[in-house]
C-alpha cells in the first residue's frame, strides 16, 4: 500500500488517537480530539487522510472544536454549538481539496475533534490514521462554511417503518453559493431530501437521496454552484425505518432518540456553502 500523501507533504500532520479494533462484533462510534496549538489563523485549502487500516475505517468526520470542551465530553466535542464541521473521509476518497477560490478558516483558538466509525474485518487490528492539512498563503475569495440542517428533538417509535422528520436552517444573512451535501443519519435513515426556500416562499429541490444506506455515507457535489440570495434558507426532510425489515437497524424494538451512539439516531445533514469575503 502506498501511504504517501497524494497532494504532497502537508503543512500540518495530525495523529488521530490510535484505536484497537476487535476481530468481530459492532464497534460504536468513537469521538476523539487532538490539540493543535496554532500560532495564527490558517486558511485550509485541502484535507488529506493517511488511513492506518482501510479495512476497518468506515468514515471519519473532522471538526474545528472549542479547546475548552473536555475530551471526555463526547457529545460536546461534536455539538454544533462548539464544533464546526470541516471535512469527511469516506472510502475511497483520501483527499478533499476545496475549490481554488475558497478555503476553510481554521482559527488559532481551535483544536480538532473527530467522529469515527469502524467496522470489524475478521481480525484484531490497530488503526493509526493521520490527517494532513494544507494551508493557503493568502485569504481566498470565498470562505467555506458547513451549514447543518439539524433536528435534535426527534423520537421514533419501535417498529415504525416510515417516520418523517423535518428541519430548516436560519435564513442566510448574505448571498451564498451552495456547493455540496453530506447527509448524516445512523442506521435507521431511509431517505432524505434538501431544498432551498427562497425569500418569496418558493422552493427548489437541491438533492434527493431516495435510498439512503448507512454503510455508504456519501458526499454529493453539485456540478455547478447554486446561488442563494440573502434571506433564503435550507429545508430538509428525513424518513426513518425503525422496523425489523430494515437490515441496518441495530434494534427495531427500541424507542429511538437523538444521541451519539450507533443505537441512537441523528438528523444532521451538512451543506457546504461559500460566502464572499469582504476584502
Amino acid at each position: 500500500v502506498d501511504d504517501s500523501w497524494k497532494l504532497g507533504e502537508p503543512d500540518l500532520i495530525i495523529e488521530v488517537p490510535a484505536e484497537t479494533i476487535p476481530a468481530t462484533g459492532m464497534v460504536d462510534f468513537k469521538i476523539k480530539r487532538a490539540d493543535l496549538a496554532l500560532e495564527k489563523d490558517q486558511w485550509i485549502s485541502a484535507v488529506a487522510y493517511n488511513v492506518g487500516d482501510r479495512s476497518v475505517l468506515h468514515s471519519l468526520l473532522v471538526f474545528a472544536v472549542d479547546p475548552s470542551i473536555d475530551q471526555k465530553d463526547f457529545a460536546g466535542l461534536i455539538d454544533p454549538k462548539n464544533a464546526e464541521f470541516i471535512s469527511l473521509y469516506v472510502p475511497p476518497r483520501t483527499e478533499e481539496a476545496f475549490a481554488a477560490d475558497s478555503g476553510f478558516l481554521l482559527r488559532q483558538d481551535r483544536d480538532l475533534s473527530f467522529k469515527i466509525r469502524y467496522v470489524t474485518g475478521g481480525r484484531e487490528t490497530i488503526d493509526n490514521t493521520r490527517i494532513g492539512l494544507y494551508f493557503r498563503d493568502s485569504a481566498p475569495r470565498y470562505s467555506v462554511r458547513n451549514v447543518i440542517t439539524l433536528n435534535d428533538q426527534l423520537t421514533i417509535a419501535p417498529g415504525e417503518d416510515n417516520h418523517v422528520e423535518h428541519a430548516e436552517t436560519a435564513p442566510f444573512d448574505n448571498e451564498v453559493l451552495v456547493e455540496s451535501f453530506a447527509p448524516q443519519t445512523h442506521t435507521r435513515g431511509k431517505s432524505m431530501s434538501i431544498s432551498a426556500r427562497y425569500p418569496d416562499g418558493s422552493e427548489k429541490r437541491l438533492i434527493n437521496v431516495a435510498n439512503y444506506n448507512f454503510n455508504w455515507q456519501m458526499n454529493y457535489k453539485l456540478q455547478e454552484r447554486l446561488r442563494l440570495p440573502a434571506g433564503s434558507r435550507l429545508v430538509a426532510e428525513t424518513v426513518y425505518d425503525n422496523s425489523a425489515s430494515n437490515p441496518q437497524n441495530v434494534d427495531p424494538e427500541a424507542q429511538v432518540k437523538v444521541g451519539i451512539s450507533t443505537y441512537d439516531e441523528i438528523f444532521s445533514h451538512f451543506v457546504r456553502v461559500l460566502e464572499p469575503i469582504d476584502k
